[in-house]
């Protein structure tokens, strides 16, 4: 998973990583981890999002 707040690295990692053969790869803003952890909903919901 890619936790970043910024779309423009978000784009370039998931492109650079889907040109390496590693398919996509879901990309979370931190706040929606920090949410999802005082929740305590386990990093697997976040996948499915």
């Amino acid at each position: 998973m890619i936790v970043t707040s910024n779309p423009g690295c978000t784009l370039q990692i998931q492109g650079s990583l889907k040109k390496m053969g590693y398919g996509e790869m879901p990309a979370r803003h931190p706040m929606e981890v920090v949410d999802a952890s005082i929740r305590g909903e386990l990093v697997e919901s976040l996948f499915e999002k």
